[in-house]
């Protein structure tokens, strides 16, 4: 984890393992940077990864999606 700070810097975020670990299930942590996403499991890193969209922590807006549920019988679906 040293390493990675020492060459990248401090990530925007840190997520930190969630749930019970176990030797089988070992903690997963995520350092969140611009434009990566480090995932160590304890202090050796494991991945790497871009994620796909750039908003992956703050959802965007949703357009507005009208409301299909009041529909008659007799109309088509």
């Amino acid at each position: 984890m040293n390493q990675v700070k020492k060459k990248f810097g401090d990530p925007k975020e840190i997520i930190e393992p969630k749930g019970k670990t176990s030797k089988n299930k070992p903690p997963i942590t995520r350092w969140v940077y611009d434009d990566y996403i480090v995932y160590f499991e304890n202090n050796r890193v494991i991945h790497s990864a871009q994620p796909r969209s750039l908003n992956f922590i703050e959802l965007p807006d949703t357009p507005d999606i009208p409301d299909t549920t009041q529909q008659s019988a007799t109309e088509p679906h």
